[in-house]
């Protein structure tokens, strides 16, 4: 009684765990497959981040606006100077008034340049360390 016992814990046993392998297999399939995916977005996606990161600035400034432009400007990744909190938190108010005046013109481009922006902005801060964005 009980050599059988035995031998049908030992059959469950390696049921299971034969279970679990197959279980954890196909999970690693399903993961490598998802990687592939992410993987083939982020390279579909990266030209218009870059775009957006480094070109947008450009565009949204203007002569009369100063104070916004140099901040733009020393937004920029490619510059290397980094945003204290405190000057980004002060590009986004002047992003959203110079938004909402461009929604005002009725300048959808301008408008959308500022919002994408502005989201970049806001991702940043919130992704801040150190007292910078």
């Amino acid at each position: 009684m009980q050599i059988d016992l035995t031998i049908e814990l030992i059959i469950s046993l390696t049921g299971l765990a034969l279970s679990l392998i197959s279980f954890l297999i196909v999970r690693s399939n399903d993961a490598k497959a998802l990687e592939a995916r992410i993987t083939a977005l982020e390279t579909k996606i990266e030209p218009f981040w870059k775009f957006i990161q480094t070109e947008l600035p450009g565009l949204i400034a203007q002569e009369d606006t100063p104070e916004l432009d140099l901040l733009l400007m020393k937004s920029l990744p490619t510059n290397g100077l980094r945003l204290k909190t405190s000057e980004c938190e002060k590009l986004i108010s002047l992003l959203e008034a110079e938004y909402l005046k461009a929604k005002r013109n009725e300048d959808t481009g301008r408008s959308l340049a500022i919002a994408l922006y502005k989201e970049v902005l806001t991702q940043r801060l919130k992704e801040s360390v150190r007292e910078q964005c």
